[in-house]
C-alpha cells in the first residue's frame, strides 16, 4: 500500500511539472511570435507596398507595424526615410501622439538633412505638441520650422498653429498672473 502511495504521489508531481515546463515553452514561444514582423518574409518592395496600402487605406496601426518592420529587416533600405515619416505619421493619425513624437524624433535623428519630410514631421509635432496644451514646446517647435524652412509649403500651416498655441499660452499666462 505504502508503495502504491509513493508511485501515485510521484506522478502527481511528475504531471505537474510536465505541465509547469509546457506552459512556460508555450510563453517562451508567444514571445518569440510575437517578437517577430509579421511581414519580415516579404521582399523590400512588397513590404514597402504594405506599408504605404494601409496607411492609404487608414489601417493605421498596421501601417505603423509594417514600417518599423521595414526598418528593423532593411537596414539599409532604399525607402528608410520615407518609412520613418510614415511610421510616425501612422502612430500620430491612429491617436498614440506620444509615440509619434518619438518617431518624428527618430527621423530628425536618422536624417537631419532631409528635404522631404523634415519641415512636415516639425509642422505635425507643432501640432502634436498644442493638441496635448505644449504650448511653449510647440511654439518652439513651429518657430524653428519657420527659421529652418523658410520657404516651406508648411509655412503658412505653421503660422496658423503658431497663432493658435501663443493664444493659448498667453490665456494661460493671464490665468495665473
Amino acid at each position: 500500500m505504502k508503495l502504491f502511495l509513493i508511485k501515485k504521489f510521484c506522478n502527481k508531481q511528475r504531471t505537474k511539472i510536465i505541465i509547469f515546463f509546457t506552459i512556460c515553452l508555450f510563453f517562451i514561444l508567444l514571445v518569440e511570435i510575437k517578437a517577430n514582423c509579421w511581414t519580415s518574409d516579404l521582399s523590400e518592395e512588397d513590404q514597402l507596398a504594405m506599408a504605404r496600402k494601409t496607411f492609404e487605406d487608414g489601417v493605421y496601426s498596421a501601417s505603423s507595424e509594417t514600417a518599423k518592420c521595414y526598418l528593423d529587416v532593411f537596414k539599409n533600405g532604399k525607402a528608410r526615410e520615407e518609412m520613418f515619416f510614415l511610421r510616425a505619421e501612422a502612430l500620430r493619425k491612429g491617436g498614440d501622439l506620444k509615440n509619434s513624437m518619438k518617431a518624428y524624433d527618430e527621423l530628425k535623428k536618422n536624417f537631419p538633412q532631409s528635404k522631404s519630410y523634415l519641415d512636415n514631421a516639425m509642422l505635425q509635432q507643432g501640432i502634436s505638441l498644442t493638441l496635448k496644451s505644449n504650448y511653449n514646446l510647440a511654439i518652439n517647435t513651429l518657430n524653428f520650422l519657420l527659421k529652418d524652412y523658410p520657404t516651406s509649403k508648411f509655412r503658412d500651416e505653421a503660422h496658423y498653429w503658431l497663432g493658435y498655441a501663443s493664444s493659448f499660452n498667453a490665456d494661460i499666462f493671464q490665468e495665473k498672473n
